[in-house]
């Protein structure tokens, strides 16, 4: 008699580190309150629109100041 074997998952790297890449949940209400450091966290790699709309206003921000800088050369 065999015992049969439990079959093994062949999984590739990119689905392993997926695996173990960081969830962000939404955020909690204002009020509940949320450590800054853990809600920027958010705002980079979160896909709710505010997160989107932060991201955005950081690429502005940057490429103005990018440009002030141009400009005073």
């Amino acid at each position: 008699m065999t015992t049969a074997e439990p079959a093994r998952k062949t999984v590739g790297k990119a689905a392993r580190k997926a695996d173990k890449a960081p969830q962000f949940p939404e955020p909690p209400a204002r009020g509940e309150g949320l450590r800054l450091r853990a809600r920027l966290r958010y705002l980079y790699h979160g896909t709710s629109p505010l997160a989107v709309n932060s991201r955005s206003s950081d690429l502005t921000v940057f490429f103005a100041r990018k440009s002030a800088a141009m400009s005073a050369m």
